[in-house]
């Protein structure tokens, strides 16, 4: 029995992001190249536990999706049977499975932007706490020189003071 085209192309979307095999097949009467099916590797390996699916969407390792994946989900994100709301007419569950992989393709190319700016900003604070260090050893070494002229001064004023009781006796 196969299920609606929505839940269908869901489940091929989300055995692609967490890298499930299809089971490879010829279509009934068919000679010619085998196709890949996902429906029975999304039954056997992501629908036989709603929470082991669910936490293994929540626990996906969502800043380490490789390339390849975002190439192949592609198409499908594109594809209009695998918009949110035409995935809802097919099933609610499935609603939120695809929304699931619509924001992980999102994320990808959100964070392709946002990388460069962090390594940026990084690279900001590494120079800051460089230029803090320098400013904090020049400022104690001028304490040291304010802390060497006061007893300067001090010992000049007591060398003048004690120069002029001299004069005067």
């Amino acid at each position: 029995k196969n299920p609606p085209s929505g839940v269908c192309v869901t489940m091929e979307a989300t055995c692609i992001m967490l890298k499930k095999k299809p089971v490879m097949r010829r279509e009934p009467g068919s000679v010619g190249p085998k196709v890949a099916d996902y429906w029975e590797t999304a039954q056997k390996e992501l629908l036989g536990s709603a929470k082991v699916l669910l936490s293994t969407l929540k626990e996906y390792d969502k800043d380490n999706i490789p390339a390849t994946i975002i190439k192949k989900i592609e198409p499908y994100v594109k594809r209009e049977d695998f918009q949110v709301k035409a995935v809802a007419k097919a099933s609610k569950a499935c609603k939120a499975i695809a929304m699931w992989v619509h924001a992980m393709y999102n994320y990808y190319n959100v964070s392709l932007e946002v990388e460069p700016k962090r390594e940026r900003l990084r690279g900001a604070e590494s120079q800051l706490a460089e230029v803090e260090a320098a400013l904090r050893e020049t400022k104690d070494k001028l304490a040291t020189v304010e802390e060497r002229l006061r007893l300067l001064t001090e010992n000049f004023e007591k060398a003048v003071a004690r120069k002029e009781s001299l004069v005067n006796e």
